[in-house]
């Protein structure tokens, strides 16, 4: 009996420490609310402040809990997505909060420009549009990628982010690891990888106690047993950062990037179908159109699908956002939820 006792203690503060780990962190999901897809990387901040964090792809992220008791507002963003504001007192700890979006469709009436360089022979947007919508999917699209070295900055330029690598086993997440960095970026037109000068610097490191630890995935690039079936790592090496900025299709325009996409500037618009979505205006003032792409069959075989987002300002063909997901249909599928046991929530904040 006393064993037993003793036994029953032992667990209740087990039980204890556990709940109270677990309650150090909200654990938040961002929805779309009409297709119950996650919204991929929107920002999350707190009303008045610039503190704030970035979701995940599948549209997850983590707060400390003690955000609850701050009355805080926190504001969600996204492009193509309305603003989102509410109290962090609503959210609960334990479960996944999962948070809907609404898309944001503006019809397009007619509204009078700011006189912009841009701008110099369009009088409305109405007119703008128009012009432009005329013009099929594939016209778009085509502008758009010959327009990159256009419409971005060929002057040095830096920026200061948030980044996290990771192993995922089974849809669990192993370790994690966060990062402040800075990115330093000579310009469009010098080659991300050969240019000296297109350097990064890491500020913090630290590895997330919160995760599953395992020292046997963390193996270097150059082992056999990890890595990326038909891709190429520069001389200089590779890491989860270095394969992120190979990822970035819109920068490397002109280098090979990833299956299907490869070299944007010239096998993306054969790899591809084209359909027009959406128009909404970001900050009120510039049309965007949403454009849905698919690969093409004949270019994938059965076996591999992907499909994806560009999101084309009518104005000047800049591409402000690209999501891109490929399928192979050989490989089972998990679900990467990040709570501890994916664990599944009922609770929404609409």
């Amino acid at each position: 009996i006393m064993k037993k006792y003793f036994l029953s203690i032992i667990l209740c503060i087990v039980m204890f420490f556990l709940c109270a780990q677990q309650s150090k962190e909200l654990f938040i999901e961002i929805i779309d609310v009409e297709n119950n897809e996650p919204v991929s990387f929107a920002t999350v901040i707190l009303k008045g402040t610039t503190r704030g964090v970035i979701a995940d792809y599948n549209g997850q992220l983590r707060l400390p809990a003690r955000i609850r008791n701050s009355d805080s507002i926190l504001v969600i963003t996204s492009i193509g997505y309305k603003k989102k504001e509410f109290n962090s007192q609503l959210l609960k700890s334990g479960i996944i909060n999962r948070i809907f979006m609404d898309s944001e469709t503006i019809i397009l009436d007619p509204v009078v420009l700011n006189n912009r360089k841009k701008r110099d022979n369009i009088k409305s947007l109405d007119e703008l549009s128009s012009k432009r919508m005329a013009m099929s999917a594939d016209e778009i699209v085509k502008r758009a990628v010959n327009s990159i070295d256009k419409n971005l900055s060929n002057n040095p330029h830096s920026y200061i982010g948030y980044y996290r690598d990771y192993q995922i086993v089974k849809g669990k997440y192993h370790n994690l690891n966060e990062y402040i960095l800075e990115k330093f970026d000579s310009g469009i037109e010098s080659n991300q990888y050969i240019h000296n000068q297109n350097q990064s610097a890491l500020y913090s490191f630290r590895t997330n106690p919160h995760f599953i630890k395992d020292s046997s995935l963390t193996k270097a690039y150059d082992n056999s047993e990890k890595y990326i079936e038909n891709a190429t790592l520069m001389p200089f090496g590779g890491n989860e950062f270095s394969i992120l900025n190979i990822h970035n299709a819109i920068r490397n325009y002109d280098i090979p990037t990833y299956a299907f996409v490869y070299t944007l500037r010239k096998e993306f618009l054969f790899n591809h179908d084209f359909e027009k979505e959406k128009i909404f205006y970001l900050d009120n003032e510039e049309p965007i159109i949403k454009i849905k792409l698919n690969t093409i069959e004949r270019i994938t075989g059965p076996r591999y699908r992907a499909y994806g987002y560009l999101y084309v300002s009518l104005e000047d063909f800049a591409i402000y956002k690209m999501s891109y997901t490929c399928f192979d249909f050989m490989r089972p599928r998990f679900n990467y939820g990040n709570l501890p046991n994916e664990k599944k929530s009922d609770h929404f904040l609409m």
